[in-house]
Parts: C-alpha cells; structure tokens; sequence
C-alpha cells in the first residue's frame, strides 16, 4: 500500500471491504492502530488506507443501513412489549391463544431458515475436544481466502474451548519458502490468532 490506494485496480472492491471490516473487529489491530502516527516505523500506509475505506462512501451508506435496521429493529421490539403489556395476559378466548402459537411457529421457521454460524454442535458433548487446523502452503503471502478460512476454524475452535493447529503444508517443495512461513505466522499474530 505504498504506492497503492486500494488493494486491487483504482477503485474499492470487495477485498478492500473485506479487510477493513476484518481489521475494524481485530482487538489488535484497533490497539496497533491507535498508537501509529507519522513519522513512526509502524504501518502507517495501512493506517492510511484503513481510514480512507473507513472514511469512504460506501462504509458511510452501510453504516447508515445498519443503523437505520437497528433502530428499525428496537422500534418493533419496544411496539410487541407494549403490546404484551397492553393485553395484561388476557387472551380473547382461544383466539388469542392460537394466535400466540402462530406466531411462535413463524418466529421459530425464520430463525432456522436464516443464516448463522451455530451448525449444531452439542456444546456440552464437544466442549474442549474441538480441533480445527488451518494448513498454508509456504509458496506466497496470505491474501484474503486464507483469513476467511482461518476466521472460521479459529473462532469455531474458540468457541468451544477446543485449539487450532497451524500445518505448514509442505506439497510442494519447490515453491516452498521459509520467508513465506515466518510472514504467515507474523499474519496470524497481527490477526489476533494464536494457533
């Protein structure tokens, strides 16, 4: 990012946005980042990049969205509380209590039917024997498919006290790097993942 804007052509992409909104939840590097000012030997053209995508439109349009859904959100949760405490627990018959039951039925088809990390693990089964592993090859730097996949096995592992293991892959020989290794594992440190 030296001599670059955004992280790919002239203009901010998906990987641009992905990043940031990777690095904008990263305890470390939001720690990192408050300590950095010119002149200093830290990551100042990230810093500058990450307050231009942060600073830049599309963050603001979706900032708002997000906002405006959570307002949303609250605005119905405060209107169905006070429409129970309205109604005191009195039902109107059985209409009133089938009603209920609709709506829990709704409620519970949405939930199943939206997306989420949970992908039934008993907890209380698994707590402590979950292992994930993230396996790099050594042949390049770490780009943004591999942060996906080490989000994912890192936190899953996280959750239910289990451990990830780094495997260096070592396929292909020829390609292989020992700068390449030690930059992954400085990757992973800066991304808050400890294998």
């Amino acid at each position: 990012l030296t001599l670059r804007s955004f992280l790919n052509g002239y203009t901010i992409k998906s990987c641009d946005l992905s990043l940031w909104s990777m690095l904008s939840r990263n305890e470390l590097w939001v720690k990192l980042s408050s300590t950095v000012s010119p002149p200093s030997n830290g990551p100042i053209n990230v810093l500058r990049w990450f307050k231009m995508i942060e600073n830049s439109q599309e963050i603001q349009d979706a900032q708002s969205y997000v906002d405006k859904q959570q307002q949303q959100k609250a605005a119905k949760l405060a209107k169905q509380q006070k429409q129970k405490q309205g109604k005191g627990g009195k039902g109107k018959g059985g209409k009133g209590k089938g009603k209920g039951k609709q709506n829990e039925r709704n409620s519970k088809q949405k939930a199943e039917a939206s997306a989420s990390w949970d992908i039934g693990i008993d907890a209380k089964k698994w707590n402590g024997k979950i292992v994930t592993r993230f396996p790099p090859e050594p042949s390049g730097f770490l780009h943004i498919g591999h942060a996906k996949a080490v989000f994912i096995n890192w936190n899953l592992a996280k959750k239910f006290n289990g451990k990830m293991l780094l495997r260096i892959d070592d396929t292909n020989p020829t390609k292989e790097k020992a700068e390449f290794e030690e930059n992954i594992k400085r990757d992973l440190v800066t991304l808050g993942i400890k294998p």
